[in-house]
């Protein structure tokens, strides 16, 4: 579980150098199963920018998938 966007920043710059081209599987645990957020609102964007980019695979649940892409719409309609 990454909390917050100093975190988030800090794994997506360890697995930029050191992943050597491994496939990366990303299960984003940003909200719990009932509802509960687990992943700062702050770090969503350096979520969408820094880490998802390096993954081959995520697997967000329902929630999650909505926190990322209802962030990424209203970044495009900003």
């Amino acid at each position: 579980m990454l909390y917050s966007a100093g975190i988030v920043q800090a794994v997506a710059a360890f697995l930029r150098k050191h992943a050597y081209g491994v496939p990366l599987t990303i299960d984003p645990v940003a909200v719990a199963s009932i509802g509960t957020p687990l992943l700062e609102k702050s770090a969503v964007k350096p979520f969408l920018n820094k880490l998802l980019p390096l993954a081959t695979l995520l697997t967000p649940n329902l929630q999650e998938a909505e926190v990322f892409v209802g962030s990424a719409i209203r970044d495009a309609k900003a």
